[in-house]
C-alpha cells in the first residue's frame, strides 16, 4: 500500500540547519491524503534576509508560535515507524536531525525516500527536477509554503508510483531502484539509487 508521510521545512537562517520556522506534514494512507498539519515555529533565533525573501516569514510572525522543542516532539510522535518522504530529503531530514539534537528530542525510527531521486527515475530527461518546475505534473501550488510543498511532494510520489505501475512503497522502491535512507536514534543515512540495469545488446547490434 502507498502509505507515507510527506513533509517540508522552511528555515530562518541560511547557515543554521536546525532553525526551522515552519513545517508542513501530509499523511497519505492507501494513496490518499487523510490528514495535514502546518504550523509556524519559533526557533528562538534571529532571521536572515535571504530566508525571509524565499518564504516570506518574518521574525515577528513566529513570536507566539510553537517552540522548536514542541514541534520536534510532535513530529517524533507523528512519524515514528512510518515511511517519510521529502523533496531533497537530505535537507529536510537534516533540519529535523539537528533540531532534535539541539532540543534533546529522541529521533523517530523512519525510512526516508527522496522524491528528487524517485522523480529522476520515473520521469526521465526533464530539464529540472526542482519541485517548483514540476507544476505541469502537480498543478499549481505556492512554492516555499511548507504545507503546499509537502502536498506537492506527496502528489509527486504518487505520480511516480502511477508512472511505473507501483501499488506499494516496496514495489515503488524496487521498480525505481531506490535505496531508502534511515533516520533513527542510532542511524542517519540518505536515500540513494541503485545502478539501473542496461539492456544487453543482441547479435547483429539489435536490442
Amino acid at each position: 500500500m502507498l502509505d507515507f508521510i510527506a513533509f517540508d521545512f522552511e528555515t530562518a537562517v541560511t547557515c543554521v540547519q536546525w532553525a526551522a520556522c515552519s513545517v508542513g506534514v501530509v499523511d497519505v494512507r492507501d494513496g490518499r491524503i487523510v490528514d495535514e498539519y502546518y504550523t509556524l515555529i519559533n526557533p528562538g533565533c534571529a532571521f536572515d534576509e535571504h530566508c525571509i525573501r524565499i518564504h516570506g516569514i518574518h521574525e515577528e510572525d513566529v513570536v507566539d508560535a510553537i517552540s522548536l522543542h514542541g514541534v520536534m516532539a510532535k513530529l517524533r510522535e507523528m512519524m515514528d515507524g512510518r515511511v517519510v518522504v521529502a523533496h531533497n530529503a537530505a535537507f529536510d531530514t537534516g533540519v529535523m536531525k539537528h533540531a532534535m539534537e539541539r532540543e534533546g528530542v529522541e529521533p523517530p525510527d523512519v525510512e526516508v525516500i527522496c522524491t528528487v531521486a524517485a522523480s529522476r527515475r520515473a520521469f526521465l530527461n526533464r530539464q529540472s527536477y526542482s519541485l517548483s518546475k514540476m507544476k505541469d505534473l502537480l498543478g499549481d501550488f505556492t512554492a516555499h509554503n511548507a504545507l503546499d510543498d509537502a502536498r506537492a511532494c506527496a502528489h509527486l510520489l504518487l505520480k511516480c508510483a502511477e508512472q511505473v505501475g507501483a501499488d506499494s512503497i516496496e514495489e515503488l522502491k524496487e521498480k525505481l531502484g531506490l535505496i531508502p535512507g534511515h533516520f533513527s536514534p542510532t542511524e542517519f543515512c540518505h536515500c540513494k539509487t541503485k545502478p539501473m540495469k542496461k539492456l544487453k545488446e543482441k547479435p547483429n547490434g539489435k536490442n
